[in-house]
């Protein structure tokens, strides 16, 4: 990797210690006390940098270990832009997530609160069970956790004399899920839902591998190209 590196920046090098590379910038590049570069010092001075600079660039692209570098940071980006599209919304007509959490009091096993998903609650209710369910809350946040995997909260976006909104995240080991309804003390109206789990990663995986791909490609063109300037200007100049 070294020898590539030296090789790249040519005479735009020098060694520190026992072989450290670092870009070299050009003569005049630094002011000293009060002297002022003129117009055409400045240019060359700047015209230099940028191609020692594109260089650099050129080189950490097209480098194999930046590949999974890349790859990652793309997978990431790529499962929350997977996340943000998957939004459901109900006023759009569209389905909760079955995953879909209501936090309600009182709470059990000498917990502030329990947790319920939507669908169990509608069971709940077709069959005529009164479990004792209220759903306003009385503090704005709180929050539990269940076991050493499962983490509750809640947060009262906004409250009236009878009805609340509530937003509730539930995180455990396959993922994290938020829930938006509006509650009065018998009922839920669900508003949206979103959620970030495993599965999204199989759906940004492709796009990431492409961009880490296409990154590599994009760099060694680059340093080609930059090998290849140098070579041409030599060839072009005057004897």
């Amino acid at each position: 990797m070294r020898e590539d590196l030296a090789e790249l920046l040519g005479d735009d090098q020098v060694r520190i210690g026992s072989g450290t590379i670092v870009p070299r910038w050009p003569a005049g590049s630094e002011v000293e006390g009060h002297a002022v570069l003129d117009r055409a010092t400045f240019a060359k001075t700047r015209k230099q940098v940028a191609i020692t600079s594109m260089k650099v660039l050129a080189f950490v692209l097209g480098s194999a270990w930046f590949f999974p570098v890349s790859c990652s940071s793309t997978l990431f980006a790529g499962i929350h832009v997977i996340s943000h599209i998957d939004t459901r919304e109900v006023a759009r007509g569209e389905a909760v997530h079955p995953h879909f959490w209501v936090v309600t009091e009182p709470g059990e096993n000498g917990q502030r609160f329990r947790t319920v998903t939507l669908t169990s609650l509608r069971w709940i209710r077709e069959k005529g069970v009164d479990c004792g369910f209220w759903f306003l809350m009385p503090k704005s946040f709180d929050a539990i956790d269940f076991g050493r995997s499962t983490h509750v909260s809640y947060r009262v976006l906004d409250s009236q004399s009878s009805a609340q909104e509530i937003e509730v995240e539930y995180k455990d080991g396959d993922g994290t899920y938020w829930s938006r309804y509006r509650a009065t003390r018998d009922e839920v109206t669900p508003l949206t839902s979103r959620r970030i789990s495993f599965d999204y990663m199989f759906g940004a995986l492709p796009f990431a591998v492409g961009v880490g791909c296409g990154t590599r490609v994009v760099g060694r063109y680059l340093r080609r190209r930059l090998r290849e300037k140098p070579s041409k200007e030599s060839e072009l100049a005057p004897s």
